[in-house]
């Protein structure tokens, strides 16, 4: 689905994000993650690169991206967590966090490459 930020809190209690929303997200990211894998899991240090594909050129802070595909490989079990000790950097092949525009197909791409 589309690329969803990871929820943070801004500006105190004043502004809140859907947390069920994002849950939801995280949920359905893990059965795709899962299904990509095969249900392989990844406990060796690794890299991580995402590739955001937004349907809409509004401004996003695409580091917040970044940070809910790490959410979602740990969420659904793909990586035993998101310490520097696993994710070691955030660059495979050449694939750091890189955004575009499909108004076709919003998605997200993940890449991993276990050292």
């Amino acid at each position: 689905g589309a690329p969803m930020p990871a929820a943070r809190a801004r500006g105190g209690k004043e502004h809140h994000y859907n947390m069920s929303k994002y849950d939801a997200w995280l949920n359905a990211a893990g059965l795709v993650i899962n299904s990509a894998l095969g249900g392989e899991k990844i406990e060796t240090p690794c890299r991580v690169g995402v590739k955001c594909f937004f349907a809409d050129a509004r401004a996003r802070d695409v580091d917040n991206v970044q940070k809910a595909a790490q959410d979602a490989l740990v969420r659904c079990g793909a990586l035993k967590n998101d310490s520097w000790k696993i994710i070691r950097s955030l660059a495979p092949s050449g694939v750091n966090l890189d955004a575009e525009l499909d108004c076709a197909n919003p998605r997200l791409e993940i890449y991993i490459e276990t050292l």
